[in-house]
């Protein structure tokens, strides 16, 4: 099941950054590449924040 969701935040990644190609860095401004950069940085951690703190948490209390 871990896997699975490892799985699962691979494809958002992706989609991020797939949009973020198409929408944003496809005329080369530097500007845009720095905030694509940014928002890319804080999808992942945002996904890392819920994988290390929710929903370690909640397997920490369903085993108590």
């Amino acid at each position: 099941m871990r896997y699975v969701r490892y799985f699962l935040y691979f494809m958002i990644l992706v989609t991020v950054s797939y949009y973020i190609s198409i929408y944003l860095t496809y005329d080369k401004k530097p500007l845009m590449m720095v905030l694509s950069f940014f928002i890319q940085l804080a999808v992942v951690f945002s996904l890392l924040y819920l994988e290390r703190f929710l929903i370690r948490r909640t397997k920490k209390k369903e085993t108590v």
